[in-house]
């Protein structure tokens, strides 16, 4: 099966490989061809440093003798590849980065994590070695308005994550789906549905996948196509509902109307039994420290807020944050998570999330109007914003109807736009 498996001991077969590799590069350096040209002699250098590094790559991976790394085999489909990673890349960085006469800056909107006083540095800081007491940190203003643009949708009143084949756990699986249904019907689509596990998504799938359907709905599954295909396919369905992994918790980008809705599952916690984080754990908790505190949290908190910052994207963005675990109510760390997330108006109903998509689904209507017009007079519809020559007057267009405080000056210029962009293109007809 896909996954991984943690290496205690060395490997032979991969030390006997190293060894033949190292045999190769003595023979290649004991018959150097004489007569070579100077580009022939650096190419076969070349060779010989290749197989060098190689047969010692090797070798260092297979040993499974530092105590420093954590070794294991992993599969993904047919292909099996066995990987050695530190247990703590800090003093690395601080040797080789932060140590050097040289100004660094590290910036992203996903630094923060919970601390003593709120959002802080100090698991980032500890994690990559910048312990240096002249640091100059920074939490800059937000640029988008969360309080104006954005719900945070946390509900009170679904049951706490369950597992296995317990009555609990079938019970919360169909709590979720049916929920999940109900977001994406007040969305009318438009919607990422992220997973922490690939048994949920599937789960969940099979539930409100063929209702959906039904409906007029397009989902799309992670694995069916590569994700790049995914996310095109999605900004140019109508209704689309993607189900998704990691992959898609972070570094995509889908601004404007087509996602109005992201919906995670549960707290994104590590998974224990895999070795690299089973190794990370016992690393952290051999120095005393408390591994759910400065490594769970922490890390919990970081994938929140790649999740959740898939949704504003852009300042006429807007849409609902879901993140469907009762957990930040209950537990003692939710509060401290939450205050970590974007500042959105926080709400516990479905009825908010129903009302707050009434007025969008107005203006993607009359918007929907004009393009279903110009798909009809021949315009491909993920082409139509490029037929005319001012693609940023439409692209302004579009930031007035996506804006909900527009005003009546705003209005009239749009409904003039409208009207000359049909005149022009039946013209064009």
């Amino acid at each position: 099966n896909n996954g991984r498996i943690a290496i205690t001991q060395a490997l032979q077969p991969g030390l006997a490989l190293a060894k033949t590799i190292e045999r190769l590069s003595n023979q290649l350096n004991a018959n150097k061809p004489a007569n070579s040209t100077e580009a022939e002699e650096a190419l076969y250098t070349r060779t010989i440093n290749r197989c060098d590094n190689l047969a010692q790559n090797i070798k260092t991976t297979f040993s499974v003798n530092n105590k420093n790394y954590v070794y294991y085999l992993e599969r993904v489909n047919n292909i099996i590849t066995v990987s050695m990673a530190p247990l703590d890349v800090a003093p690395i960085l601080r040797d080789t980065l932060f140590s050097q006469d040289a100004a660094v800056i590290s910036t992203s909107a996903t630094l923060s994590t919970p601390g003593k006083d709120g959002a802080s540095f100090d698991y980032f800081r500890s994690q990559v070695g910048l312990d240096n007491p002249d640091t100059i940190t920074r939490i800059l203003p937000l640029v988008f308005n969360y309080q104006q643009n954005a719900l945070l949708y946390i509900p009170n009143d679904l049951p706490e994550p369950a597992y296995g084949n317990t009555a609990e756990a079938t019970a919360y699986e169909y709590a979720l789906a049916e929920r999940m249904q109900l977001l994406v019907e007040a969305s009318d689509g438009r919607a990422f549905l992220l997973f922490s596990s690939r048994r949920m998504l599937n789960t969940v799938a099979d539930q409100i996948i063929p209702e959906l359907k039904e409906k007029g709905y397009t989902p799309l599954l992670q694995g069916d196509v590569p994700p790049a295909e995914i996310i095109k396919q999605f900004r140019s369905s109508d209704k689309a509902v993607l189900f998704g992994l990691k992959t898609f918790w972070e570094g995509v980008d889908v601004q404007g109307e087509a996602l109005s809705m992201v919906v995670i599952d549960k707290l994104p916690f590590a998974p224990m039994d895999d070795p690299v984080i089973a190794a990370k754990v016992r690393y952290i908790e051999s120095k005393g420290q408390n591994a759910f505190t400065f490594y769970s949290i922490p890390t919990i908190t970081l994938a929140l807020k790649q999740g959740v910052g898939r949704l504003i994207r852009s300042h006429s963005d807007q849409g609902v944050m879901a993140i469907l675990d009762t957990r930040l109510h209950t537990k003692f760390y939710g509060r401290q998570i939450l205050n970590c997330l974007p500042p959105a108006r926080r709400v516990l109903a479905l009825e908010d999330i129903q009302d707050f998509f009434v007025p969008m689904k107005k203006e993607i209507q009359q918007f929907s109007q004009v393009r279903n017009i110009l798909i009809e007079r021949g315009l491909e519809k993920e082409t139509y914003l490029k037929q005319f020559t001012n693609r940023q007057i439409l692209e302004r267009m579009q930031d007035i109807i996506d804006n909900p405080n527009r005003t009546q000056k705003q209005m009239e210029w749009l409904k003039k736009g409208l009207t000359i962009i049909l005149e022009i293109h039946s013209k064009k007809k």
